[in-house]
């Protein structure tokens, strides 16, 4: 599995206190710093299940590796695929953005099985060194 776009992490997976609201809670993903408009690619092989926008997340995606592991993609400025589309590891499938409720342009993304949300550093880390131009890649 790779990491879906370079950037640094600034913001990890479990309990924070919200840069928004400043409310403490629950950050079902990880928050990757990286310019507006940086490629965005699919993890894993797999299929796009849905896209959407609402006012928090923007403009999002969702899709599905092909061992059923469910990845979202928050904060888009633009998607290149279509729903029920098939993709391999590696195809870019939007552009990173700032739409939605955001402190600056950056990749929200997540993962999760059978319904539990699972921390991606936990499957990403070994990835984000193999990942093309890794040098840019910081893990905090």
């Amino acid at each position: 599995m790779i990491s879906p776009v370079i950037g640094n992490i600034t913001s990890r997976f479990g309990k924070r206190k919200h840069p928004i609201s400043g409310v403490e809670s629950f950050h079902n993903g990880i928050d990757l710093a990286c310019p507006t408009g940086s490629a965005v690619v699919a993890p894993a092989d797999g299929k796009i299940l849905r896209l959407w926008t609402d006012p928090r997340g923007g403009m999002s995606l969702s899709m599905v590796s092909n061992d059923g592991i469910r990845f979202g993609f928050a904060h888009l400025e633009n998607r290149l695929v279509k729903q029920g589309q098939e993709v391999r590891e590696g195809d870019v499938i939007a552009l990173s953005g700032n739409t939605g409720h955001t402190t600056g342009p950056h990749l929200h993304f997540t993962m999760s099985k059978d319904g539990v949300w699972i921390d991606p550093l936990v499957h990403l880390t070994p990835a984000l060194s193999s990942r093309r131009g890794s040098q840019d890649v910081t893990v905090l």
